[in-house]
């Protein structure tokens, strides 16, 4: 389970370095938009060469506005594909009248960029919680057994993998295995945390032979298997 731990914290740490990113960019841009002025300007050009991911496409726009009488143009990056505006179209300038060539576009189109950020960032802080809730789950659940639980031995059904999860396209296995629960005679079943690789080919257990569990003896079908300590 301790996967759970590292891949849940891998999501959490860059989930909050793209947040952190989302709301610098916000806060900067509502905080330039709070002193600047408006105008209007128009896309002029554009600037063709290759993005992050190498494909040839539309970079930045040249955006063209008029203060005073004395023309300016500045150099709008493109982060989308397709490209946020086309030439010769018009648009809402806002400036910092302190100086003029401190500009940025007023369009809800600028804010798509930080949109996306902000997406994948919530996507990434809510499989963070999920496999850090797993982790913590299972935690309380062993350190709970190894209070009232009874130690008992299971029989090993077998192994197989988890296919639920994959790490760098690889699958744990489990121990499967089964106890008898004397109070009532039930056979119940059970899996072990995730071992990564195979317990039984390796021969730290064998189909048919015992593997230790801990049992909640008021409550039998919540168990945890005592792994071995694999050298």
């Amino acid at each position: 389970m301790k996967v759970f731990l590292y891949v849940g914290g891998v999501f959490a740490f860059v989930s909050v370095i793209l947040l952190t990113v989302f709301g610098f960019t916000i806060n900067n841009y509502l905080s330039f938009q709070k002193n600047a002025q408006i105008t209007s300007g128009k896309i002029v050009d554009s600037v063709i060469g290759k993005d992050s991911k190498g494909r040839i496409g539309v970079v930045q726009f040249i955006v063209e506005y008029e203060l005073n009488g004395k023309k300016f143009q500045y150099y709008e990056d493109n982060t989308t594909n397709p490209p946020l505006y086309s030439v010769n179209e018009n648009v809402e300038i806002l400036y910092d009248p302190n100086n003029p060539s401190n500009v940025k576009i007023k369009s809800v189109k600028s804010l798509i960029g930080p949109a996306i950020i902000l997406f994948i960032g919530s996507v990434f802080f809510f499989l963070g919680f999920v496999f850090l809730f797993m982790y913590f789950k299972n935690v309380f659940k062993k350190n709970r057994l190894r209070k009232i639980g009874l130690q008992i031995n299971a029989i090993v059904l077998g192994s197989r993998l988890d296919t639920t999860l994959k790490v760098n396209g690889q699958s744990p296995f489990v121990v499967e295995y089964q106890f008898t629960y004397k109070p009532t005679g039930k056979v119940l079943r059970g899996i072990s945390e995730h071992i990564w690789f195979d317990p039984i080919v390796s021969g730290h257990y064998e189909k048919g032979g015992n593997i230790t569990i801990l049992v909640n003896m008021s409550k039998p079908s919540e168990n945890t298997a005592i792994l071995k300590e694999f050298n």
